[in-house]
């Protein structure tokens, strides 16, 4: 007797599309087992219970076949082996949230964005491949927002769904305090201390908060009006940041007295000759007196 068989076949599952593909290459390669010579009459083995490894968990199996009659034997071992594919490994960066101000500008949070992106990879499987993520830019600096990455890896034989997010939190818009226009009169302070006094408080009104780092000017160079000439001083500035700016503008305004003027009698000279007496004198007295008046 004799007997004849395929040669050992080991192959990765990679290079089949499906269960069926390698069930029908093991078919075929079963089916190559024979008896070339039948001596007495001797039956082929039944090879009907050998199935195919299974295609995502790979395996070997091995075949003994092996026949004999009165006189003699024949035997062959073969292997059918399928290497399992590496395991899928699918890995995509953690949720990130940044503040708008802590970047310098736009070019950094790009930076920072296609840093994190680059984090998203595939390795292992058979054929797996990484969507193509170049179409995702990173939120605007100046008004933020969220970025979401989702996508699902199908492989041969694993199936992944990864999702991650970055996210820019918007600057807070700018926030500017003005005091009111301040209009006053010199006569309402007793003196210029006082009046600048009013006028370093409401100075310090002034006050900006949010932006992006925006900053309040140096308002230290005004000065409050002269008490006795008055006049107005304007405080006009603008508000800029990265993102955007406001024009900024208060009057502070004293309003001088009007000029003091008097007027009296002309001088009186004459002889005590003239009054009969003291009372004569003290009328014509009063009467001048009374000639003298503030007019303004």
């Amino acid at each position: 007797v004799a007997v004849a068989g395929p040669a050992d076949f080991e192959v990765s599952a990679c290079a089949f599309d499906n269960q069926a593909e390698l069930d029908a290459e093991f078919s075929a390669w079963i089916g190559a087992f024979a008896v070339t010579e039948g001596g007495c009459g001797v039956t082929a083995p039944d090879l009907s219970g050998y199935t195919a490894p299974v295609l995502c968990e790979g395996g070997v199996k091995t075949v003994i076949y092996e026949v004999s009659d009165l006189c003699t034997d024949a035997s062959i071992t073969r292997t059918f082996k399928i290497n399992a594919p590496a395991d899928l490994i699918v890995n995509s960066p953690a949720p990130a949230s940044f503040d708008a101000t802590a970047f310098a500008d736009q070019d950094a949070i790009d930076a920072a964005f296609d840093t994190w992106i680059t984090q998203f990879n595939v390795s292992g499987g058979c054929s797996a491949i990484l969507p193509d993520l170049t179409g995702y830019n990173a939120p605007d600096i100046c008004t933020g927002g969220v970025v979401t990455i989702n996508y699902t890896i199908n492989d041969l034989c694993e199936n992944d769904v990864l999702s991650s997010t970055f996210t820019i939190v918007a600057p807070d818009a700018i926030l500017v305090t003005v005091p009111g226009a301040v209009v006053e009169s010199s006569c309402d302070f007793a003196d210029q201390a006082e009046l600048n006094a009013a006028f370093e408080a409401w100075i310090d009104e002034f006050s900006i908060e949010g932006g992006y780092d925006a900053q309040l000017p140096d308002l230290s160079g005004y000065e409050a009006p002269a008490l006795c000439q008055g006049g107005t001083v304007t405080v006009e500035f603008t508000v800029e940041d990265l993102c955007g700016e406001r024009q900024v503008a208060s009057t502070f305004t004293i309003n001088a007295p009007a000029a003091i003027a008097v007027e009296g009698p002309t001088d009186f000279e004459a002889s005590a000759c003239a009054f009969e007496t003291q009372d004569d004198l003290n009328a014509e007295f009063a009467a001048w007196m009374g000639a003298f008046a503030v007019i303004e």
